[in-house]
């Protein structure tokens, strides 16, 4: 990714959906056989706990964005606690059945902060058409290196999970939308071996990558060579 070469897949480029919430640039559907648990670990890592999301994290979570300088998703629109209400059930997965009604979102907090404050937040934003990975930082904790433990966190766990019977010869793909002019997060991807593999421009101007991550994993979430 660091020298930006847009990868050439088998993707339809008609059928690249920009102007859906979370692009997938034309890359063909891909089943997910992952089994979601009912109830989330909280993940620790060195630094930091990835605890479940629970509805009654909306007001951290209006303040962490609050240091943000701008957040596309929402269009431009102020930020109020309504609009946290709205987006928690985003969160939810809607398929495939199997998960339907669960998630995988987790908000991030400081282990050596003992308020538990909200940082950030990250997780799986969907399971089809295909899986689709984000997260984000309050601004005020930029350049620690969190994005990088918290998306490590979040991918160990990911891989770690049980996955239907009968899938385990199938590669896997995640992938990611991130802005190109957001050094910072294309960098966190580019470290974990997320490629570049279709670019578009909006009429603002804005650049956006859509990039992934293929993996073989077996069906008990053991990483194949």
């Amino acid at each position: 990714m660091s020298n930006n070469t847009i990868l050439s897949i088998d993707k339809n480029d008609d059928d690249a959906d920009w102007d859906t919430k979370y692009p997938t640039g034309g890359m063909p559907p891909r089943p997910c056989h992952v089994l979601i648990p009912e109830e989330l670990p909280t993940i620790t890592t060195k630094r930091l706990y990835l605890r479940p999301l629970k509805a009654d994290d909306a007001e951290g979570i209006l303040a962490f964005w609050e240091t943000r300088p701008s957040n596309p998703s929402l269009g431009g629109k102020p930020l109020t606690i309504d609009i946290v209400h709205a987006w928690l059930p985003s969160k939810t997965f809607t398929g495939p059945p199997s998960a339907a009604g669960r998630g995988f979102w987790f908000v991030i907090t400081r282990r050596d902060d003992p308020t538990g404050r909200i940082i950030g937040h990250t997780g799986f934003n969907q399971l089809v058409p295909l899986v689709s990975i984000g997260y984000g930082l309050a601004s005020d904790v930029w350049g620690k290196g969190y994005a990088t433990e918290a998306v490590r966190g979040l991918l160990d766990a990911w891989w770690a999970l049980p996955r239907e019977e009968g899938s385990a010869q199938e590669k896997e793909i995640i992938v990611a939308n991130v802005v190109k002019s957001n050094v910072a997060s294309v960098r966190v991807l580019e470290k974990f071996g997320f490629k570049v593999y279709q670019e578009h421009e909006y009429e603002d101007g804005t650049v956006l990558y859509c990039s992934f991550l293929e993996r073989s994993i077996s069906n008990k979430g053991e990483l194949r060579n």
